[in-house]
């Protein structure tokens, strides 16, 4: 039964009988461009199809810069979006970049540090666009320089975090190396594709960070296009790259949890599959060589990345993540553990505990880690308070998880109500806390 600290979930259908009960955790949501990804561009072309202005052409960035090459194996809308996107850009049509943003069927995303604007069809970003460049952000040197390196395809962007309407997908991105949840994942032809474009130092940014937050592009195999994301990293109004100046944030503080968390889906992932592949739901039969595979997951690890004196917001978004990586484990663990003839409909439950979490994880995983771009570094010390309430919440999640004879479904979707003074969770059991050994200790009286 999925549990959520605001209210109850509805129960989810299980689509088969195990293949995919165990949250479906082989499933991928990106991939690489088929094929090729498309060339850097060499060729300089001109086209008719960019919209044009009747005002004077302003002064921008992009101004004199050459057009665009071809680029092997996009559909033709694409294409022609591609570079009408370039076309207007190096002319400084404003009103033509935002007659194309608004052309799409939902509203178009301009966003990058703290600006973040959607554009419908009766919306003006001209003076948006105008201001930034004034402002020394090249947005529209950006847009034609990453259009003219490798791109990357998403073939499902709704769990990537850029789109609300499935309907749109799939998308194509410029450039590749934006495709991938963490840089240790961008292939080392990517990274060279845009290292003469933002130099050494945005690399080693991205590197340290550990994903790529540089401009990116976005357009759907329909043409149209659908976000623009004018990054930390530019290029700069000549060939020299500008880094616009972005000081420590709760993103770097929690730069290992992020990783951690994505390791830990993979090796959930990878889990799962050894469960579909060795479960036999006639007799009800599992493979032995799987236990000691779930038996070695757990998300404890991963609460010890997290920083205290995060924003109440920031750190429920976290928290949402690690729940749903605790979540997926309890319903393994629990799923293994209530391997028994007759008991198929509750591992059934179980491992629907975890389709459940693994639908919500990429969501929340991107959610949490936008917010935390934007948000200061914490300060809290180990023994503080923050650190107390912390360490509560965490020991909450895991009791309702795996607590109980529970296995998941914990969807953490708001702050749980610690009264730190009379020890005990609002509206629920009391605990006891002991600072030792430089960390929290929570027992909780559930159960």
């Amino acid at each position: 039964m999925k549990t959520s600290v605001v209210s109850a979930v509805g129960a989810l259908m299980v689509l088969a009988v195990i293949a995919a009960a165990c949250d479906n955790d082989g499933a991928t949501t990106t991939t690489a461009a088929p094929a090729s990804t498309g060339a850097p561009d060499t060729v300089a072309t001109t086209s008719s199809s960019a919209p044009t202005s009747s005002m004077p052409i302003p002064v921008c960035s992009a101004a004199g810069m050459a057009g665009l090459g071809v680029q092997e194996g996009l559909p033709d809308p694409v294409a022609a979006t591609r570079s009408a996107i370039a076309d207007a850009a190096v002319v400084c049509d404003f009103e033509g970049l935002v007659e194309l943003a608004r052309d799409g069927p939902g509203e178009f995303i301009f966003a990058g540090g703290e600006i973040l604007v959607f554009v419908g069809p009766a919306d003006d970003a001209t003076a948006l666009l105008r201001g930034l460049e004034e402002d020394g952000v090249p947005v529209t040197a950006d847009a034609v320089a990453m259009l003219g390196v490798p791109y990357g395809f998403i073939a499902d962007p709704e769990p990537w975090g850029l789109l609300d309407d499935p309907a749109l997908a799939p998308i194509y991105v410029w450039p590749a190396a934006a495709i991938h949840d963490s840089w240790s994942q961008v292939p080392e032809v990517d990274r060279e594709a845009i290292r003469p474009l933002l130099g050494d130092a945005a690399l080693q940014f991205f590197g340290d960070l550990g994903f790529y937050t540089g401009p990116r592009l976005g357009i759907t195999e329909t043409g149209d296009w659908v976000f623009h994301y004018f990054g930390d990293q530019h290029l700069g109004t000549s060939t020299e790259v500008t880094t616009t100046t972005r000081g420590p944030s709760a993103a770097d503080a929690l730069a290992g949890f992020f990783e951690a968390a994505r390791e830990m889906d993979g090796a959930i992932a990878a889990a799962a599959e050894q469960f579909n592949a060795g479960f036999d739901s006639d007799n009800v039969t599992l493979d032995t060589s799987v236990f000691p595979v779930i038996d070695a997951l757990d998300a404890a690890a991963l609460a010890d990345l997290i920083p205290p004196g995060l924003s109440v917001d920031l750190e429920t978004a976290v928290l949402a993540v690690f729940a749903d990586l605790d979540s997926r484990v309890a319903s393994l663990k629990g799923a293994a553990r209530l391997i028994v003839p007759g008991n198929l409909e509750w591992i059934l439950d179980c491992l629907e505990n975890g389709g459940y979490s693994k639908s919500r994880f990429e969501d929340d995983f991107d959610r949490a880690r936008t917010m935390a771009e934007a948000e200061p570094l914490p300060s809290a010390s180990s023994d503080s308070v923050e650190a107390g309430i912390l360490a509560v919440r965490v020991r909450a999640i895991r009791s309702m998880n795996s607590g109980c004879d529970s296995c998941g479904g914990v969807a953490y979707d708001a702050p749980i109500e610690v009264d730190w003074e009379g020890r005990s969770i609002v509206d629920g059991p009391e605990f006891e806390a002991a600072f030792e050994d430089g960390a929290w200790q929570i027992l909780i009286y559930a159960c």
